[in-house]
This record gives structure tokens, C-alpha cells and sequence, in this order.
């Protein structure tokens, strides 16, 4: 089973809020978007190679636009206005595109 759904905004307008505590001062934090299995969606903090940790690690080639993909409980719908990411268990995910982004 899928323990997250990893997305990264290339050529973007916007900046991740700054880390903080929320992030170890030695790994990256931002421009990736994740959701997990629970909690809400949120920037993800990690290393250059982020997703090398997943063991159900997929990396698939970018979503075309009005098209979806679903992996367990994880949903990602992309269109020309962004892409959207839910968790369909608990409804948490996030929006992005390269001008804004929204985590719920």
C-alpha cells in the first residue's frame, strides 16, 4: 500500500514558506508537494533524491493534462489549470500549478 503521493513543480512562481522546525536544517524542504496516508497535504522535507526511501516508489513520466491516476487510496487529476492530489480516504491533498499552490 502507498504511504504518499509526491509531486514536484517545475518552473514555478512561487516559493515554499520558510521551514522553520518543521525540517531538518540538512535536508530540503520544498518544492515538492506531498500527501500521506494521514494528515493534510504539506512540502515535503527530505534529500535531493527524495522518493529513493519508498519502497512503492513509482516515478512516472508527468501526468498529461485531463488525464488521472490513481494508486490505493491516492488520486491525481491534472488539467490544464494545475494538477490536484487527494488522499480519498480522508480527503486531504493539494493543489498546485506553476503560479499557486494549496494544501488542505
Amino acid at each position: 500500500m502507498s504511504s504518499a503521493v509526491i509531486c514536484e513543480v517545475l518552473g514555478r512562481a512561487w516559493e515554499p514558506p520558510p521551514a522553520g522546525d518543521r525540517c531538518d536544517p540538512n535536508f530540503d524542504f520544498g518544492p515538492d508537494i506531498e500527501v500521506k496516508a494521514s494528515g493534510v497535504g504539506t512540502f515535503f522535507c527530505g534529500t535531493d533524491e527524495p522518493l529513493a526511501g519508498y519502497s512503492d516508489y513509482q516515478h512516472p513520466r508527468p501526468l498529461a493534462y485531463g488525464h488521472a491516476m490513481r494508486l490505493d487510496q491516492f488520486e491525481c487529476v491534472s488539467s490544464r489549470v494545475g494538477m490536484q492530489c487527494e488522499n480519498k480516504k480522508n480527503g486531504h491533498g493539494f493543489f498546485v500549478n506553476r503560479a499557486s499552490y494549496r494544501l488542505f
